[in-house]
């Protein structure tokens, strides 16, 4: 689609850690544009942060108000403009996706801008997308990531066929917890590791229990 001139408006969806910032920040590289992590604040502070980015990655001052934003944009040429969390915004002031509706249709007319909007969010990008949500008609693609499948373990860990089955249900496929897996420590260090006190799955200590006390079949 990057390859194409025209206008993309690209959704990508999901829950937390599935890699939606991963993947975006590895199709940034080598390629013009802004990855911009949206923030629950005043919508005027964060179009102050938003002309700020654009302004340094265009080499020109961008003034902070939508249609500056779009101008901006339209005069770019192929550019990549990332937003992540877009639905931050909505939650803070709802009407914003009428101002990105106009920047939108603003820009794609033209510019061959690839804009992506990123959310953990699927309700709100979900009701966005619907009619009368806004962006209705305006998307060129969506993805809604969601978990690997369990065969995909295989190809992250060097285990034993139990070993996999027991790392595939503690993390429940979310590649951000496979990744905290040292696939040259055996499964045994990692779960104590990651389930002591001071680990990142310390919350889900009664799973560990079953583990320890239990077998693998009875998750």
């Amino acid at each position: 689609m990057y390859r194409e001139e025209r206008a993309h408006l690209v959704v990508i969806y999901g829950r937390r850690r599935v890699g939606k910032t991963w993947l975006v920040r590895r199709f940034l590289e080598g390629k013009r544009g802004v990855y911009f992590h949206a923030l629950r604040q005043p919508l005027e502070v964060e179009l102050e942060r938003l002309a700020e980015a654009l302004s340094k990655a265009l080499s020109k001052y961008v003034k902070a108000d939508w249609d500056s934003v779009a101008e901006a944009l339209a005069e770019a040429g192929k550019f990549v403009l990332a937003v992540d969390e877009f639905t931050y915004w909505v939650e803070e002031e709802p009407g914003v996706l009428a101002s990105l509706q106009q920047l939108w249709d603003v820009v794609s007319a033209r510019s061959p801008l690839f804009l992506i909007l990123l959310s953990s969010t699927a309700s709100l990008v979900e009701k966005s997308l619907s009619y009368g949500g806004g962006l209705f008609g305006r998307r060129t693609a969506q993805l809604r990531l969601g978990p690997f499948p369990p065969y995909v373990v295989k190809d992250l860990l060097p285990y034993c066929a139990e070993d996999l089955a027991v790392a595939y249900a503690v993390t429940n496929g979310i590649p951000h917890y496979l990744s905290l897996f040292d696939p040259k420590a055996p499964l045994k260090r990692n779960l104590e590791r990651l389930f002591s006190k001071w680990g990142p799955f310390m919350k889900r200590r009664r799973t560990y229990s079953v583990l320890k006390y239990g077998s693998p079949t009875s998750i």
